[in-house]
């Protein structure tokens, strides 16, 4: 599942007549997954990439 949203993310030409949408939708589907761990009470900032 992360693997097609982040090839929708990154594959999408903005010529496409479907974009932004496949991207926009990647995107709020990796968002609601990460969300549980970032409202985990023991959550690090260190976990969060760059």
């Amino acid at each position: 599942m992360l693997h097609d949203c982040e090839q929708r993310i990154r594959c999408q030409d903005p010529r496409d007549p479907k974009w932004p949408v496949e991207p926009v939708f990647a995107e709020q589907t990796l968002r609601a997954l990460a969300l549980p761990f970032e409202l985990h009470p023991k959550r690090q900032d260190a976990w969060f990439p760059g």
